[in-house]
């Protein structure tokens, strides 16, 4: 299988490294090539991987999709910009795209959304993996100097290494996550898209503050109104859209709704309600290993799909 990777980031070169070693052939794109290459590229391949960081609304990542399913290409993806904003161009592609690293890395946990269901009226997720590990380490007593050099260190972080700034891009991924979960939900007539939400931002006081509760995680809810109510706790971001109650905040796991599965360091949790009950996943929401091996795993799922019967 040849691999055309988008990125020799971190995650591209440990993708391209995993790959190699299973017999793979892999070359690069990256930002700064000229365009017009790309097409070309692609069609030489069997699978393209787009490994690269969300800038701004995802257009670059769209159009890398885009580009590659018009030489009919399988394509897999890891940043969330692309769905977030761009969603009505590209869910008709999903039979040909690998997203499972978009949101909830190697978990798979996209799967409680994208199987059809009935009745869909609730979403309650843990699905930053970096946050959950800073506040899973100092709930354990680790300062949280040592908790964030670390994250930093192992390059769970969006871009920075101070405090505020990490919560800050943190929280930008949980909203361009929350905004993917709702469009493969397919929840609304007219997608979600991230400049719909009201946003807080913390000051360094206040993300102290939260670390000494030793209790919190930083959690989405996806409610539609109508049957159920949300908490009376001040969110960090918030929507209204057509019925539904969107929001993320920091607050301790209600028992009754996790059930126990509340996740610990880089995991990540979903919990989904339709009319034919409660479903829930928990696995490995970050880490430039584990993703590198989930998004190797679809490309050959993808390239045994497209070649089956060949």
């Amino acid at each position: 299988m040849k691999i055309l990777t988008v990125g020799p980031g971190n995650v591209g070169k440990e993708l391209a490294l995993q790959a190699r070693g299973r017999g793979h052939i892999t070359s690069f794109f990256g930002r700064k090539d000229g365009k017009h290459t790309f097409r070309g590229m692609a069609e030489n391949s069997d699978v393209v991987c787009i490994t690269i960081s969300t800038e701004g609304t995802g257009k670059e990542e769209a159009s890398f999709i885009l580009a590659s399913r018009e030489v009919g290409k399988p394509v897999v993806i890891s940043a969330k910009g692309a769905f977030a904003y761009h969603s009505e161009q590209l869910l008709h592609h999903l039979p040909y795209m690998g997203i499972s690293t978009m949101v909830g890395g190697a978990s798979g946990m996209l799967h409680l959304i994208t199987i059809p269901s009935i009745g869909l009226w609730k979403i309650v997720g843990i699905v930053n993996g970096t946050i959950n590990s800073l506040f899973s380490a100092t709930a354990q007593g680790m300062p949280w100097e040592q908790a964030l050099n670390n994250a930093v260190k192992d390059g769970l972080t969006e871009g920075g290494s101070g405090l505020e700034e990490v919560f800050s891009g943190e929280i930008r991924d949980t909203i361009l996550k929350t905004s993917c979960i709702v469009n493969l939900a397919k929840l609304f007539e007219n997608p979600l898209i991230p400049d719909e939400f009201n946003r807080s931002v913390l000051s360094r006081e206040e993300i102290l503050q939260l670390f000494e509760t030793r209790q919190y995680r930083f959690i989405i809810r996806i409610v539609e109104r109508s049957k159920d109510q949300i908490p009376s706790t001040l969110p960090i971001f918030h929507c209204r859209k057509e019925g539904w109650d969107i929001i993320g905040g920091f607050a301790k796991p209600d028992p009754v709704e996790f059930q126990g599965i509340v996740p610990n360091g880089t995991q990540n949790a979903l919990i989904v309600w339709t009319y034919a009950g409660r479903s829930q996943i928990r696995g490995v929401g970050a880490g430039v290993v584990s993703t590198a091996a989930m998004m190797l795993g679809e490309a050959e799922q993808l390239y045994a799909k497209v070649n089956q019967g060949n």
